[in-house]
Order: structure tokens, then sequence, then C-alpha cells
């Protein structure tokens, strides 16, 4: 069986990206030149996470294929953190019994899942 260990995320501006992924998730990127460009790589739970200039990647989607779903401990906490650092709440907290599910926007304007499990 296959499993993800990694995800490449193009982004218009990476600085502003990563301080987004870290102060939502706690993510500690590591910068790194490819050529002229600057990259952010680090980790998210188990899985490598970089943040590739557009141009590196030649894409020019303006949001998202693939949506990314990030389990949190606190989901209140972590929503009111969205806003401060440039994302959105698109859905709000609903209760599905053994966890609790929100949808936030990115600065970039890709979505994300994040998902509260209830013990």
């Amino acid at each position: 069986m296959g499993k993800i260990l990694k995800v490449n995320i193009s982004v218009k501006n990476c600085e502003q990206m990563s301080l987004f992924y870290q102060s939502v998730f706690g993510v500690k990127f590591k910068k790194s030149l490819f050529g002229d460009f600057t990259m952010f790589t680090g980790e998210l739970g188990d899985i490598q996470l970089t943040l590739v200039p557009n141009e590196i990647s030649g894409v020019s989607a303006p949001v998202n294929n693939i949506q990314l779903g990030i389990n949190v401990i606190d989901l209140e906490s972590m929503l009111r953190s969205v806003t401060k650092y440039g994302g959105e709440i698109k859905d709000p907290i609903q209760d599905n019994g053994n966890c609790r599910v929100a949808g936030i926007i990115d600065p970039y304007g890709n979505t994300i899942e994040v998902i509260e499990v209830v013990s």
C-alpha cells in the first residue's frame, strides 16, 4: 500500500504562506534555494510540506485541485489564528459525533479541512 510522504503547495508568496502554516499549524520551515528561488520545507505531522514558488512548478491555477485535511488538537484556538495570519474561515464548526470539522482558506485560496477528533 502506498503512503503519502510529501505535499508540495505552489504559491505566489512563500514568506506569507510559511508564516500562515507556521502560525496556524505549527510547521517549522527551513529555507532552501533552487536556482534563484527560495522554497520552504517543514513537517506537517508525518508528511513533508514544501512551499514552492509558482515560477518553479509552472502552476497558474487560482485555487487548489487537492484539499488537505489536517488534524488539530484545539479547533477553536486554531480557527482564531486563521484570520490573524491572512486566512479565512470557509465553513463553521460542525459536530459529527466522533469529530468536529471546519473549513478554512489559506492566504492563497487553498481550502483546508480541519478536524478535531473527539474522545
